[in-house]
């Protein structure tokens, strides 16, 4: 017996104001409970009201407890998303692009194409740290696994490129070239992936 949207509704709104705010683990955890709400309304006949009611009566402490294990849940579909799309055919396009884009600067250009990488990834990582600042001090619905992708390559970003400044220890130019397009191309696959992250819940139930 599925629910219906209103039904999948109050269970989020129960979720949201008792248990936990984190839209992706609490969406998890409502695949959980509305699956054993469901069933128990079939095998013991109840409508939706009583057998949401009894079920919360009988596992909110038992919710409590396994929140970490819906955050795991969360956290390996979106690192799953992230992995796949770093190997996409687009993926591999977008690498190879920004390689032969320092190639041709390097070989065909007098413009310094150190400055180009600097000013292509604060472009590119100044927006999606202030993405997850925001996401992180704002009061707006927050996404714990999403942001915390943005807020890894983040700090990976600024270890390497601010704190050991792997680039100037590179002194073959091909090397330095594919460095920079795995850096770069990084980035905006990662945005993909937390907009594509963002899109499932979203399509998969009202945000």
């Amino acid at each position: 017996m599925k629910l219906s949207k209103e039904e999948i509704l109050i269970i989020d709104q129960y979720l949201q104001k008792n248990i936990v705010s984190f839209i992706d683990i609490r969406y998890e955890m409502l695949d959980h409970i509305a699956l054993a709400v469901e069933q128990k309304m079939e095998f013991e006949k109840l409508d939706f009201k009583v057998a949401f009611k009894d079920y919360m009566e009988q596992h909110k402490k038992e919710l409590l407890k396994l929140n970490s294990i819906f955050l795991k849940i969360a956290s390996y579909k979106a690192f799953s998303i992230l992995l796949n799309g770093l190997f996409k055919p687009i993926s591999l396009s977008i690498y190879f692009i920004l390689f032969a884009f320092f190639y041709l600067i390097a070989n065909y250009t007098e413009i310094d194409y150190n400055s180009i990488f600097q000013i292509m990834n604060f472009t590119l990582f100044f927006p999606l740290g202030i993405t997850y600042l925001y996401q992180v001090f704002s009061k707006i619905k927050k996404y714990s696994v999403a942001n915390d992708i943005l807020g890894l390559l983040g700090m990976l970003n600024y270890l390497l490129n601010v704190v050991f400044r792997v680039q100037y220890s590179i002194h073959n130019n091909n090397i330095l070239f594919i460095y920079y397009a795995l850096i770069l191309g990084l980035g905006i696959v990662t945005f993909f992936t937390y907009k594509s992250i963002l899109n499932s819940y979203k399509t998969k139930y009202v945000v």
